[in-house]
Formats: C-alpha cells, structure tokens, sequence
C-alpha cells in the first residue's frame, strides 16, 4: 500500500488544527471547498474539507488560502503555519483519499494556539477504510479525541526529531479496529481480527519541549482473533477467547538534578496477571528529549542507570502455561513444577557468577514456581550508575553481573 498521507498534506492536517487567542489582525473568515493535492510515487492523495471556520485570525485571507491551497510549496506552507494564530478554526468533515483508502474526521474544533500551540482541540469521531497488505480491507473507527495544552510547533520547524510534541492532557475513547487475518483466507467465513480499546488518557507537565512529570493510563484493549483461526485457537488452549490487556505509567524528570524516574509501568492481562518495572536514572540531559535525533542518543548514551525494579503478579496466566507444557510432555503439573523449581535452585547462582544476591534471585523464583504469586527482582548498580555507554560496550553477561547487586523476593499478592 502506498503511503496515505503525504508530506504536504500532513502539513495541511496540522496548519487546519492551528488556532489561538490574542491574534494581531483578528480576521474572521470561511473558506469553502478546500481541496489539497499531492502525487507521491505515482498515487494522488486528496484532503478535501468542505468548510473551513476561522475566528480572530492574524493571517490576512489571501494568506489563509494560500495556507489552504494545493499550489504551495511544503516550506511556505509550513511557514504560513508556523505564524498563524487565531481563536478558533473549526470543520465539520475532512475527508483524505489516495485511491486506495479514505480517512474521515468529523467536527474538529481548535481553539487557543499561538504558532503552533494548541489550547484545545477535539474531534468528535474519525474513521478509515485501508487495503490490508496481504488482502481484503482494514478499518478503523474511534470515538472522540481531545487534546489540551499541546505543542505542535516541531512539526512545523525541524519535525518530530525536533523534539516531542508535548501535551498537558489527552484523551482518546472508543477505538475499534479490524484487520484481516493473513493467515486465514478471505471466502471462509470471517477472517477478521477485531481491536478495541476502551480509552487512553495522559497527562503531564513540562518546561518547554522537556517533560517535568506524565501519567498515562490505557483501559481495555482488546484482541479478539476470528473463529476457527490459528490464533484463537491458541488462546483458547490457553484458556482465553480474547486478550484483554491494560497500561499504567508515571514517570517525572528532574532537569536541576538531572534524574529521571520511572515510578510505574505496569502492563495488565485480564485472568493472566500484571508485570511492572520501576527505575531510576541518572545523568540524564534535557537534550534527551528535546532534541534532534542524533543529540538524543548522544545525550542518552551519557545517563545511566541506578537502579531498576521488575515485579510480576500472577492472575492465572502461569498455571494455564504449566498445564499446556505438562501436557505437551505427558507429565502432571506437579511434577514439572518440582523440576522447575530444582532448576532454578541449581542453575540460577551459577547462571549468574555466585554474584552476592543469586542465591536470593534464585530462592524466589523456585518460590514462585512453587506458589505462582508475586516475583520481585530487583537490580542496584555497585560503584556507582552505570552508563549506557559501558553497558552498549559489555561483550558478555559477566561483565554486567560484575556491575549489579541483584536481590528477589517472591510472597503472597
């Protein structure tokens, strides 16, 4: 398939969600029938938007057309964007095509945005209709989208490796997405993995393009294979008609002292458990993220880690594992349970070196295998935080045992 949305037309999208408060000019105006085009490798892509709303614009009309218009360039489009300010821009519908798919939005709204920072924006539902890459179509539909407090701006100058496109609030409720499954023909019934998502909500603060303190929370996303098919007939062996699967994250950066933390982030499976990690960084530049690219990874590879947390809390998902393995080998649980746990009394401290704290790591995870609960592995850098540059030149895992004082506890929930 090829690409849906072409560069111009991004610009297009974007320069339409632009709108702020305080303009110079202050110019209400409507534009009608705004039709953007572009041919990329040989595939015309259109955005058509039937009626454009500008409220308290500094742009003068001439320059709003132009800003609309197919016969110009991507710099001077992104220039034009770059300046524009207004109190409020909104569509009814927009409409993108390339032959091949059509993307819908419905009544967006922007409101408070000075040159690429947003107030507010909201769009009431989307929906899209693509050819899947292996056959047969893919769709998506979503519910509405809220944004507030957002910087565009990177877009609009060097990109997205200028720096992320911060917001202070997002959310994001009632996606539904099908995709045809590749392995399993059209013609025999449905062949439709169908995808849902309950809501997506984050929040956060920051000091320009860097990231002060973020939540982010995703509620119900769900997979549910087609009948009959290879995958579900996977998860039902495993004792599950769909996956149902859940995020939390927090995390806060501290740009005097240079350290960031990741208090919470939590992957959840309905009936299979919750796996966390929680760390702390150090020696982290702000050019970490907020800058280009190349400077991001140079920046990143200078921070290093103090101290990492890995827990996992069972719902069910390890005895369902158990069972499929004990029964693939012809023994009972009970049994395979005994050798896992002997194992991992064994071959744990010599798998790590007899590093101090091995013979704890390997004491909880034979008591897990036992009692399948909770498991906490915890790693602490010795002589100080070690680098990810130091970690990037290790040749083996000796090497990273040497760096680390490692501990585990496993116990009830």
């Amino acid at each position: 398939m090829q690409p849906f949305t072409p560069r111009s037309l991004r610009v297009g999208l974007v320069a339409v969600m632009l709108a702020c408060t305080g303009p110079a000019l202050a110019l209400d105006t409507t534009l009608d029938d705004v039709r953007l085009e572009q041919t990329h490798d040989g595939v015309k892509a259109t955005l058509v938007v039937k009626r454009i709303e500008i409220t308290g614009a500094n742009l003068s009309k001439d320059e709003l057309t132009q800003l609309f218009s197919s016969g110009v360039s991507d710099e001077a489009r992104k220039a034009l964007a770059a300046r524009l300010s207004a109190s409020r821009i909104s569509a009814p519908e927009l409409v993108a095509t390339n032959g091949e798919g059509t993307f819908t939005m419905a009544n967006l709204v922007a409101e408070n945005i000075d040159r690429g920072k947003i107030g507010h924006l909201a769009i009431a539902s989307f929906a899209g209709d693509f050819p899947a890459e292996k056959g047969g179509r893919a769709t998506l539909k979503s519910g509405p989208f809220v944004l507030d407090g957002g910087d565009l701006s990177p877009l609009l100058s060097d990109g997205v490796s200028a720096g992320l496109a911060l917001t202070s609030h997002m959310s994001w409720t009632g996606l539904e997405i099908a995709i045809p499954d590749e392995d399993m023909p059209a013609g025999k019934g449905d062949n439709l993995i169908r995808i849902t998502m309950d809501s997506f909500v984050a929040d956060g603060t920051s000091d320009g393009t860097v990231p002060l303190k973020m939540t982010a929370r995703l509620d119900h996303l769900r997979i549910v294979p087609p009948p009959g098919s290879d995958m579900a007939t996977g998860m039902q062996a495993a004792g599950y008609e769909q996956a149902d699967i859940g995020l939390t994250m927090a995390g806060s950066y501290d740009p005097a002292t240079r350290i960031a933390t990741l208090q919470d982030y939590t992957l959840t499976g309905a009936k299979a458990g919750a796996l966390s990690v929680q760390g702390t960084f150090t020696d982290m530049d702000k050019t970490v993220f907020s800058g280009k690219n190349d400077d991001r990874m140079a920046a990143l590879m200078k921070g290093a880690v103090s101290t990492l947390k890995l827990s996992y809390a069972d719902a069910g998902l390890f005895d369902k594992a158990l069972a499929i393995y004990a029964e693939q080998e012809g023994k009972a649980p009970a049994e395979v349970k005994a050798q896992w746990s002997a194992m991992a009394s064994q071959f744990i401290p010599l798998v790590l070196g007899g590093a101090p704290g091995s013979l704890n790591v390997a004491k909880a995870i034979s008591g897990f295998i036992a009692r399948p609960q909770t498991l906490t592995i915890t790693a602490k850098a010795k002589g100080g935080p070690l680098r990810f540059e130091e970690l990037s030149r290790m040749k083996d895992p000796s090497g990273l045992i040497k760096r680390v004082e490692l501990d585990g506890t496993s116990g009830a929930r």
